[in-house]
């Protein structure tokens, strides 16, 4: 074969005839594999029925020819056929068989496999051989009972047209033969044939399969050795598997049992009882039939059901995976010592660790926790979903990820237990709640704060000039409110327009900001209009100082949009606890002065004076 890799411009070409090279070597495989097992099998089966004194009471060859051959080509049939028949012949010969007898028995076992092949091509029953008991019947009744008919027909009139026996008696040994052959063996090779070598092998390192096939082949040894009515014996080993095995460890159990009583009936250990009319050949059959059949049905249903079963828990475990891979949150669920058994996609995304490399692992280890505040380990997960009050609720907490960036989370614990209270472990459910924490926070902003400057608004004002009371009283100490109201500012809106207007009332903000302590507040209340929290005044004269300030900043010409704009203000004073002893009477009587200002001439600053 030349593999030819093209350069720019060039396609791709293959020469030399290498598939068909292939193919011809898998196809001499098959066959040598055919010649050798339809031998063997051929020569265990001549010396179980060759014995003097017995009849021939198994024949698996050709079971094991057709669960090789169906499904095969037309061109790959005739080639293993043809390895069938050598086999077939060399087999015969090899017991002692002329050539001429040996040579007519080679048609009428291919005629048997050739139909049973045939059959199970068209009705596709050995790919439903264990879908229920009623289809396993039709597979036996199918690859089973009746391929044998042609071939017993022809090789009874071949032989006893030959002098080989008489036909009837043939005919009976050729069919049950083949029949008990079948029986046993086809189910296994089949079964062998559609399972996959991996767990044909699990199940040979299995104790369990050894131990079965133990007690069939020790059983059959008792029953037909020492035990009256020896075949309902052989049963009961075949039931036990059946009701605890696989199908694929029950044919195996099927086949050492059919294998070990035909070597007993070979060497004479155990002898049927005698025929007294032809027709009676049929009641050696039966009871072996008997035998195996009911325990393969049984097998069929057992698996049935369990492959329903495995179905249905596989159908809802799929499901439970699907929800967990779909949901927004993350779960991570543990074992009862606290290792993780599960992640899902989410998880794995906020924690930084891949499923399988979680798995196992403490959950501790993998999902770290810290309180928001104190920034400590919220404790040993598996202690808060298992104490007194565990936390089936949500609690806010931090989330460290694998390389330590840290996320807001919110989390909820809950332990697993089954029906009986035991505990299975414990489910662990969170969120990242970063963005809905910043928007919490912002929104609470917005609602404690004006939109346009930022300054508190008149909820928050009112609330700190509760504060500032409540501190004053306790302290004895004085404090200033002062109403600002910009002087003709609806001018400046109407001839500028609003957005000149607004950016004017930002820079009026910080230069109120700029002309004050830290520990003062400036609000605004709305349109023109802000105030100023002075904590912490010893008299008028302070204020006045203060109010002094912002007059001189606010005035100073703000440039907006190439326009040099000049507004003033007018401002209010009022003291507590003199000018009021609450925080609206503080507001409206500071309002009350700045209104005089404004009367007077504005640009100034008036302080409140009760009216006489």
């Amino acid at each position: 074969m030349k593999l030819q890799v093209p350069t720019s411009g060039e396609t791709l070409s293959v020469e030399g005839p290498a598939e068909p090279a292939f193919v011809a070597s898998r196809l001499r495989t098959a066959a040598l594999t055919l010649f050798l097992a339809y031998g063997v099998l051929a020569l265990v089966g001549l010396y179980l029925s060759r014995q003097p004194g017995n009849i021939a009471t198994l024949w698996y060859a050709n079971a094991a020819a057709i669960a090789f051959m169906v499904e095969q080509s037309r061109r790959r049939a005739v080639v293993l056929l043809m390895a069938a028949g050598a086999a077939n012949l060399l087999a015969n010969l090899a017991f002692g068989d002329p050539w001429h007898t040996a040579a007519l028995l080679i048609p009428p076992n291919l005629l048997d496999i050739m139909v049973g092949t045939l059959l199970l091509n068209r009705t596709r029953l050995h790919r439903r051989l264990t879908d229920s008991p009623a289809t396993f019947g039709r597979f036996m009744l199918i690859a089973v009972a009746l391929p044998p008919l042609a071939g017993a027909t022809i090789g009874a009139i071949t032989l006893q047209a030959s002098g080989g026996g008489e036909a009837l008696r043939v005919w009976f040994s050729w069919y049950g033969g083949s029949v008990l052959g079948g029986i046993a063996l086809l189910p296994l090779a089949i079964s062998v044939r559609t399972t996959s070598c991996t767990t044909i092998l699990r199940r040979l390192r299995s104790a369990s399969t050894w131990a079965l096939l133990m007690l069939a082949v020790g059983t059959t040894l008792v029953a037909l050795l020492r035990l009256p009515f020896p075949f309902v014996y052989l049963a009961l080993p075949l039931v036990i598997a059946a009701v605890v095995d696989r199908f694929l460890i029950v044919a195996v159990c099927v086949f050492a049992t059919s294998l070990t009583a035909g070597t007993l009936i070979a060497q004479g250990l155990f002898l049927p009882p005698p025929f007294t009319a032809e027709w009676q050949h049929a009641l050696f059959y039966l009871p072996q039939i008997a035998t195996v059949v009911p325990a393969l049905l049984l097998s069929v249903s057992v698996e049935q059901a369990r492959v329903a079963s495995e179905a249905r828990y596989r159908r809802l475990y799929e499901r439970l995976q699907v929800t967990l891979h779909s949901i927004a949150d993350a779960v991570i669920t543990t074992d009862p010592a606290g290792r993780i058994q599960y992640l899902n996609p989410v998880a794995e995304t906020l924690t930084g660790w891949a499923s399988g490399e979680a798995v196992g692992r403490p959950v501790d280890e993998v999902c770290r926790v810290i309180g928001e505040t104190d920034r400590l380990p919220v404790g040993d997960t598996m202690n808060r979903a298992l104490g007194e009050t565990p936390e089936v609720g949500t609690t806010e907490a931090v989330l460290v990820d694998r390389l330590g960036r840290e996320i807001a989370i919110e989390e909820s614990l809950s332990p697993i237990r089954d029906s009986s209270g035991e505990l299975l472990g414990v489910v662990m459910v969170f969120r990242d709640v970063t963005d809905a924490r910043a928007t919490a926070s912002r929104l609470s902003h917005l609602a404690r704060h004006d939109a346009l400057t930022g300054l508190p608004n008149r909820a928050l004002i009112l609330d700190r000039l509760a504060q500032n009371i409540r501190f004053a009283q306790r302290a004895g100490s004085r404090f200033a409110v002062l109403f600002v109201d910009l002087d003709h500012f609806k001018e400046v809106n109407d001839h500028l327009g609003h957005a000149v207007g607004d950016e004017l009332l930002r820079e009026v903000a910080d230069r109120l900001v700029a002309s004050l302590r830290g520990s003062d507040t400036v609000g605004r209340l709305g349109g023109d209009e802000f105030v100023v929290l002075l904590s912490h005044v010893d008299d008028d004269r302070d204020a006045a100082d203060v109010a002094a300030k912002i007059l001189a900043a606010v005035s100073v010409p703000h440039h907006i949009g190439g326009h040099a704009i000049v507004v003033t203000p007018s401002i209010g004073i009022a003291m507590f606890p003199r000018d009021g002893q609450d925080a609206a009477t503080l507001l409206a009587n500071a309002d009350t002065a700045m209104y005089r200002a404004k009367t007077a001439g504005r640009h100034r600053c008036e302080a409140y004076e009760p009216a006489v």
